[in-house]
């Protein structure tokens, strides 16, 4: 069942904290300068416009509200965000608090998200990721033992087709079973598990060793981090050559491979 469309007090909470604050200033601006002066025909509206300046301070004050909302819950996520050192850490957060933590994960990587704020059927989509105008499902699994199946990556491939998506992820706690790693990787869906994730975040955070620059998005870096595809900064694998002159020797590989061939070399 499709999940319900946040309102705009939703998504007011979720946008930085300063969109709220540009509400309240237009709206304050609005209802009490420029309604009041209209001309309106209709008897109701004329009744409201000459109230509107009376409505104004608490129309104000309820953005006003819902920004200092935002702000306190940014600072919460930031704060659960920097904490994640392990995949312990990962399974004492809520499932609600495991996906704001996915959230600033992407949001960090420059995704814009949008995060559904209300408990309940979420259609197996919990976030929507848009970046370079192309839009990303992603659905989370906070579970402890139990491996995400094939079935979920089916449903997830299902809100994939209905919106018309470009990408899908899922991001787990956990592992993901064999035939779920198989078909994710036939539909180019992206699987993250706990231990990549953790790996990433602290990529992210500079906590881990720095991938080296290099122009032809061939860098070296250490085996201890997971860095990021230089391509389309999807998590990268280690993987082994199999044939070549460099058959035997490891390689960081991009996860979304075959549809992104980008590589590092391993020191």
């Amino acid at each position: 069942m499709p999940r319900n469309k946040n309102d705009l007090t939703d998504t007011l909470v979720a946008a930085p904290f300063w969109v709220s604050l540009i509400f309240a200033t237009v709206a304050y601006i609005y209802l009490k300068f420029f309604l009041p002066v209209i001309a309106f025909q209709n008897p109701l509206i004329k009744i409201f416009a000459s109230i509107g300046a009376n409505l104004a301070p608490w129309v104000t004050l309820f953005f006003i509200f819902l920004s200092v909302l935002s702000f306190v819950r940014g600072r919460r996520i930031t704060k659960q965000y920097e904490q994640q050192m392990s995949v312990d850490t990962l399974n004492e957060l809520s499932w609600k608090e495991f996906e704001d933590v996915t959230g600033e994960y992407f949001r960090r990587q420059g995704y814009s998200v949008e995060e559904n704020l209300r408990a309940g059927a979420d259609g197996g989509v919990d976030l929507r990721l848009r970046k370079n105008g192309r839009l990303t499902l992603v659905q989370c699994k906070r579970w402890k033992k139990q491996k995400v199946t094939v079935s979920t990556v089916r449903e997830l491939i299902g809100s994939i087709t209905v919106e018309s998506a470009h990408f899908g992820t899922l991001v787990s706690t956990s592992a993901f079973t064999a035939d779920a790693k198989n078909l994710a990787h036939q539909q180019g869906i992206k699987l993250i598990d706990g231990h990549t994730l953790i790996a990433s975040i602290g990529q992210i955070q500079g906590t881990a060793k720095k991938v080296q620059a290099c122009t032809n998005n061939s860098a070296s870096v250490t085996a201890s981090a997971s860095p990021l595809c230089p391509q389309c900064e999807a998590v990268m694998v280690l993987r082994t050559a199999k044939k070549g002159q460099n058959a035997g020797n490891q390689f960081w590989g991009c996860s979304s491979f075959p549809k992104c061939k980008g590589t590092l070399n391993v020191t």
